[in-house]
This record gives structure tokens, C-alpha cells and sequence, in this order.
């Protein structure tokens, strides 16, 4: 009986040749695809009998929008857009201090 090796399907098997100045080396290398967990997901029945399937359910649709100058604003949720509020204002703080004394050794300049 023949012996047949059967891959994965999350899994895919290249053969890589490198060239070197003396001798060419073969490798083989083995990657792995990551998939979704099943909690993760939301199936939804279609009227046609298919199915739409729904990787990340939380994820911002583009549907919601109307334009592409939407503001963005009024179509994220607050958990979203506080901590990113947060962090932009964190950054600008920091910004702003770290140039303080160039500020006022420029403003200084400016007086002479």
C-alpha cells in the first residue's frame, strides 16, 4: 500500500532555493495560517438558503457611511473613541512640553 502524505488545510509547504557563492541549499519551509475561533464569528442564514458569514462582528462596516468625508466621530462607538481621544490628547501634551524650551528660548530671541 502506497503511503500518501495529505497537508492540512491550514497548512502550506514551500520549497525555497537559495543561492549561495559555492553551493545552492534547498529549504524547506513550513507556514501556518491562523483561522478565526469559532466564537468569533456570526453566520447568518440568507433567504436564497446561503449564508453569510461574519468573521469579525464588532468591526466598523463601511455600510454605515454615506460618503468617504464622513466624519468618523458620529459612526464609532464610545469604546473607541474615548481611548483614542485619550491617547491623542496623552501625545499632544507630551509634544507640547518636550518644546517648551525651544519656545521660550524662541520667543526670547523674538524680544531681543
Amino acid at each position: 500500500m502506497a503511503d500518501i502524505e495529505k497537508a492540512l488545510p491550514n497548512e502550506v509547504r514551500k520549497s525555497i532555493e537559495i543561492e549561495g557563492p559555492e553551493t545552492a541549499v534547498e529549504e524547506n519551509i513550513e507556514i501556518q495560517e491562523s483561522q478565526p475561533e469559532i466564537g468569533e464569528t456570526e453566520i447568518t442564514q440568507l433567504e436564497d438558503g446561503g449564508v453569510e458569514i461574519n468573521f469579525e462582528p464588532g468591526a466598523f462596516n463601511q455600510a454605515q457611511s454615506e460618503n468617504h468625508y464622513d466624519n468618523l466621530a458620529e459612526l464609532l462607538p464610545e469604546e473607541i473613541l474615548m481611548p483614542l481621544g485619550s491617547e491623542l490628547h496623552q501625545n499632544y501634551t507630551d509634544y507640547k512640553s518636550s518644546r517648551a524650551d525651544w519656545e521660550s528660548a524662541y520667543v526670547k530671541g523674538l524680544d531681543f
